[in-house]
């Protein structure tokens, strides 16, 4: 998360014109998101514009907390992906549809 900070920082402060589009692997990423964020038996996620989800088979209890961190950030609403009042476009594709779609998780 700090390298994609500085990577910005950079892009910003090049003179050049650039767009920056914020997106997540969130769905190639659901166990390690959980295992990195987990205290005891339950997965302590930040709130942010994503939704944590418990993967199948998962008895792990997923709670927001403001004060979690996401891989050792702080994140908001706003950190991660673009919202539609910022003209992202949102597509209904859910997590549950993606994980049975066989795709792997864990590559």
């Amino acid at each position: 998360m700090r390298a994609k900070v500085a990577q910005e920082k950079l892009i910003e402060q090049s003179g050049l014109p650039y767009s920056i589009v914020r997106a997540t692997l969130f769905f190639e990423f659901v166990d390690s998101i959980a295992d990195s964020a987990t205290e005891g038996n339950t997965v302590r996620l930040p709130r942010g514009a994503f939704q944590p989800i418990a993967a199948s088979g998962d008895a792990r209890q997923v709670v927001t907390d403001p004060a979690a961190r996401y891989f050792g950030a702080l994140i908001d609403d706003r950190t991660i992906v673009p919202l539609e009042d910022e003209g992202a476009a949102i597509y209904p594709t859910r997590s549950s549809d993606w994980m049975d779609s066989g795709v792997p998780t864990n590559q």
